[in-house]
């Protein structure tokens, strides 16, 4: 019953941006980005192409562009679906002329979510035509586990980006209250921009 991202936002003193993907009675499930840099939103929407897999879950994504001192980052956050036909299917969309390759997706660019899919898949293969993952770019050799919660075995949320940044950190929390929160632990990523 409450707007979560909104009351996050609030207790931080940031702005964000939210994206109902779905709704279950009065409920809003969707993807959020907030930032303490003015942002404005660009395009939040659920993707076109459909499966019969769709209707487990509506998928979506949330597009805004951040002044970061006078630089304009474009930062997109997806949660895509659990069947691997439905992600590929997002995973196409995200990466076409509605998206990455939208004639407003200029430089720098920040791809981030929960992708549902592990480090060897197609999914991350076909990411990795368009843009770096933050891991490599940190230079992790291997991917941490980000699910299940307490115990996390397996890694299905990534930050990817466009070469234009320089990655100085990435780590999985791991705190009391990271583990917790959620079923997914946070991915912290230090980013620099090359000006």
């Amino acid at each position: 019953g409450h707007d979560q991202a909104m009351l996050i936002a609030d207790n931080l003193n940031m702005d964000h941006h939210f994206h109902a993907a779905t709704q279950v009675a009065e409920e809003k499930f969707g993807d959020a980005i907030l930032s303490t840099y003015p942002m404005r939103l660009i395009k939040k929407e659920k993707f076109l192409k459909e499966t019969r897999f769709s209707a487990l879950e509506p998928r979506g994504a949330l597009w805004v562009e951040i002044d970061f001192n006078g630089t304009f980052v474009q930062i997109i956050n997806t949660h895509l679906g659990l069947h691997h036909k439905e992600r590929l299917l997002h995973t196409e969309e995200l990466l076409g002329e509605n998206w990455l390759k939208h004639s407003k997706c200029k430089n720098p660019v920040i791809l981030c979510g929960d992708f549902n899919a592990l480090p060897g898949s197609k999914v991350l293969k076909a990411l990795r035509t368009s843009l770096v993952s933050a891991g490599e770019k940190a230079g992790r050799k291997r991917h941490r586990g980000t699910w299940f919660g307490r115990f996390p075995f397996a890694c299905v949320d990534y930050v990817f980006v466009r070469p234009d940044f320089e990655v100085t950190r990435m780590e999985v929390g791991d705190s009391y209250l990271a583990r917790i929160a959620s079923d997914h632990r946070p991915l912290i990523t230090e980013i620099k921009l090359r000006l």
